[in-house]
């Protein structure tokens, strides 16, 4: 896919093509910036496709930086986190993980930020956009995160099944360390 416009959605213009990422932009009307982290597609051989379209858009109220990684190293390659940062301003952070033990790999590598909350549902692991979604929760969740809404946000991913990064972490045995 060239730099340009993309026809399959109206207005989304290929910003940033830097194998194995591809980033991609969505004009809004409003403030709020959504960064939309597309998952490992189905076909190994293509670019992961754009995920959550209408709901990170709102109807176009966001603007949305969707990001694609085709070596799917799930934003763990070399210089990836990089090029992402350098296409946006860090500012209001909402991250989403599953706390299995194949998707803490992914949770230990983010950095703790003062300005994010972090969320870990204990229970789900790399199919947990698909379990919101068919727990009707997904919607929900993007929206209080996108609007702002940080109490019901928290609230909706409680009832949910999840916590704050912060509390996930107290529920994990600690490291003893044993003296030589």
């Amino acid at each position: 896919m060239g730099i340009g416009v993309n026809s399959t959605f109206p207005g989304l213009r290929v910003v940033a093509v830097e194998p194995p990422l591809a980033l991609s932009y969505l004009p809004g009307q409003g403030k709020t910036l959504v960064i939309s982290l597309s998952g490992v597609g189905t076909k190994r051989w293509e670019q992961p496709p754009i995920e959550f379209f209408k709901m990170a858009s709102q109807e176009r109220q966001n603007h949305v930086l969707f990001v694609s990684d085709a070596s799917r190293s799930w934003m763990n390659a070399p210089g990836l986190a990089r090029q992402i940062v350098a296409a946006i301003e860090k500012t209001d952070i909402r991250i989403f993980h599953g706390g299995s033990l194949d998707e803490r790999i992914h949770l230990d590598r983010f950095p703790r930020d003062p300005r994010a909350k972090h969320f870990v549902f204990p229970d789900m692991d790399h199919r947990l956009t698909f379990r919101l979604h068919k727990k009707r929760r997904l919607e929900r969740i993007i929206d209080h995160a996108i609007v702002g809404r940080p109490w019901k946000l928290r609230r909706e991913v409680e009832d949910s099944g999840g916590m704050l990064r912060e509390a996930f972490d107290e529920t994990l045995p600690q490291k003893i360390e044993l003296a030589a």
